[in-house]
């Protein structure tokens, strides 16, 4: 293609909303944000605590990341769906599944702790409880505080309690080593605090949008149904995203689990400004199926094409930066960059799904992505299985790899050999007589 087609082309593109670009400036500040100061909180708990102890705390992390969608019973997502409701009002969104959420948290939380006892060994209880409550309970409530941002157009909201989960880790991070009190329970102890700091001030913004909820509505068998579709995928993604340091860990290779976290943690600070760019995008995408369903694919390309130029940037600099990773932390984390360098590829590969996974979401086809993504789990699980105890990080970056190329190609042959449908999640009146009580 020569250059002055390519630049007709790139002429002729719809140009964005100034709502659009207004929602994506305020994800992309939060996200950057949040890289810089995750990635100095990182540094100071990953150099203060050794390989082996941030292996224990990321390994936990991990599992707790695992479950956390089952427990949420895809609040985070229902709320969108039942935001884009235009006969409901936002606090009434807010309100529909926020009693399945917490009824999933009361019975979920006690068997997470026992698991999580039971596979950690070396992990002490402290670490299991505290990292549970705070991705189990106050980090999922913070995602969806979020969600009511994005939902009303207002990035300020959304934005809000992620900075201040970030800088009160950082804050915390900071005050452990200026103690000199850096252990992996108070570590964990720490970041939960952090993350409930973090909730009460999103609760405020809340309030202030007028979406503090005022009642609980009693838990519906059609919520719980498409709350557990969405917690598949999410914990089914989840699996793929976070269960190789799980069991790097559970295999008892704690210092490759802190190095693999570690490398990780770069590689999705690569990746913010693609879930800035989804993020900001959730209202189109769900909009644009009430009305125009034939236009999704579409939609997915254009915003695939945008998400692809950023996504093979990141790769090159992800290659050419790791180094600095190992460098900033000392020889002990020495393996971090030939790990970061193979695992460079996935924000393109990322970059390439993301829309994809969107559009079928919007269009209620969000059990085709379950499917997907639940067959991508099983063959990461499996590989991660028979890999790591021969491989070591090694076997959990070829597993990586693998699934997340096969996850992009069956996410786009669904999006384009099957019919797109409108949404049909419109749930009755909170509280009205419709309602099926659990």
């Amino acid at each position: 293609m020569s250059a002055r087609r390519a630049a007709n082309r790139i002429r002729s593109m719809p140009k964005p909303s100034k709502a659009l670009l207004r929602r994506l400036g305020w994800e992309a500040f939060a996200n950057y944000a949040s890289i810089v100061m995750t990635l100095v909180t990182t540094v100071i708990v990953a150099s203060a605590l050794g390989t082996s102890d941030f292996g224990l705390y990321a390994g936990t992390l991990s599992l707790m990341m695992l479950v956390a969608p089952f427990t949420a019973l895809g609040y985070g997502q229902l709320l969108v769906r039942e935001a884009a409701n235009a006969d409901r009002s936002i606090r009434q969104a807010v309100e529909a599944g926020l009693s399945q959420f917490l009824l999933g948290n009361a019975l979920g939380l006690p068997v997470v702790i026992g698991l999580g006892t039971l596979l950690f060994g070396s992990t002490p209880r402290g670490v299991i409880i505290a990292l549970a409550l705070s991705e189990l309970l106050f980090g999922r409530l913070i995602i969806a505080t979020r969600q009511v941002g994005r939902s009303i157009g207002r990035g300020a909201v959304s934005a809000l309690p992620h900075l201040a989960s970030r800088s009160l880790r950082l804050g915390g991070a900071a005050i452990m080593v200026g103690l000199d009190q850096a252990t992996v329970t108070n570590w964990a102890l720490l970041h939960a605090l952090a993350d409930l700091g973090a909730l009460l001030i999103g609760l405020r913004a809340l309030a202030y949008v007028d979406a503090f909820p005022h009642h609980l509505a009693r838990p519906s068998l059609v919520r719980i149904r498409a709350g557990l579709v969405y917690a598949f995928n999410g914990s089914a993604a989840g699996l793929k995203n976070d269960a190789d340091k799980a069991m790097l860990l559970a295999f008892g290779l704690p210092e490759a689990a802190g190095a693999y976290a570690i490398a990780y943690r770069g590689i999705n600070a690569a990746q913010q400004p693609l879930i800035a760019l989804l993020n900001a995008s959730t209202s189109s995408f769900f909009s644009t199926a009430r009305t125009r369903p034939e236009s999704m694919l579409r939609l997915a390309v254009k915003y695939s094409r945008v998400a692809l130029a950023y996504g093979a940037t990141a790769t090159v600099g992800l290659w050419l930066t790791a180094p600095w990773l190992a460098a900033v932390l000392g020889d002990e984390y020495g393996e971090v960059t030939s790990i970061v360098r193979w695992l460079s590829p996935l924000p393109m590969l990322i970059s390439l799904h993301l829309f994809a996974s969107r559009s079928l979401t919007a269009t209620d086809r969000q059990g085709l992505v379950a499917i997907i993504a639940i067959g991508g789990a099983a063959v990461n699980l499996a590989a991660n299985w028979a890999l790591i105890p021969r491989e070591g990080w090694m076997g959990a970056v070829i597993s990586t790899l693998l699934t997340d190329a096969a996850i992009l190609l069956a996410l786009w042959l669904a999006l384009t050999k099957t019919q797109p449908r409108t949404t049909n999640l419109d749930p009755p009146d909170v509280g009205g007589p419709q309602e099926q009580p659990v």
